[in-house]
């Protein structure tokens, strides 16, 4: 379109595309809480418990409108929240005379209204977002810390997270997002060891 007095080349013009009657902003209110209850058996052990809420703010969409071959889905213009509720079970040892540390948690996370970017051409050409589908994960973290008494300057650390990742239940008509598979960048085991040594 260089040099030429109107944009034709078919694309959205955004200061019309989020007008009225289409939404200018993405926007929620509400309210997220947090319990937590904590047990210290011994001075080298704490146990909690803990139940939790979050969420992601919504957002908009440039394709916002646009609508598949038998108009049954329309690409929403704003995003809501995805919200997640998070039920732990957690500790922090101190074990061997205090040479070994493992802290660690049971976790699992309810997703409702999951946001995630969908690439569908039999909707729209370009990549949108939406709350597309509800979720659930399962996992088990923690760290370790050994320092060997009988080795002064070595210290061993090491981290550790086992996932269990699955989409429940479909919202957005796509192929793209489907029932049962594991969500992305969720892998099912994380890892890192290091030892280190230190001397005068």
């Amino acid at each position: 379109n260089l040099g030429a007095a109107v944009d034709n080349n078919g694309g959205n013009n955004l200061d019309e595309l989020f007008s009225d009657p289409n939404p200018s902003s993405a926007s929620t209110d509400g309210y997220i809480g947090k319990v937590s209850l904590a047990w210290t058996p011994t001075d080298n052990q704490l146990w909690f418990v803990t139940f939790s809420e979050g969420f992601r703010p919504g957002l908009l969409n440039r394709p916002g409108g646009a609508q598949n071959a038998d108009g049954s889905f329309t690409v929403p213009y704003a995003l809501d929240t995805d919200d997640v509720a998070n039920y732990e079970l957690g500790w922090k040892l101190d074990l061997f005379d205090r040479s070994l540390r493992f802290n660690g948690s049971l976790f699992r996370v309810e997703v409702e209204r999951l946001q995630t970017t969908i690439f569908d051409p039999s909707i729209t050409n370009l990549f949108f977002s939406d709350n597309a589908a509800d979720a659930r994960v399962t996992g088990l973290e923690g760290t370790v810390d050994w320092a060997p008494a009988a080795v002064p300057g070595l210290t061993v650390t090491g981290s550790f997270s086992f996932l269990d990742t699955e989409i429940t239940d479909v919202i957005t008509p796509t192929d793209d997002v489907i029932r049962g598979d594991s969500l992305a960048f969720a892998p099912e085991f994380q890892g890192n060891l290091r030892a280190r040594y230190v001397w005068d």
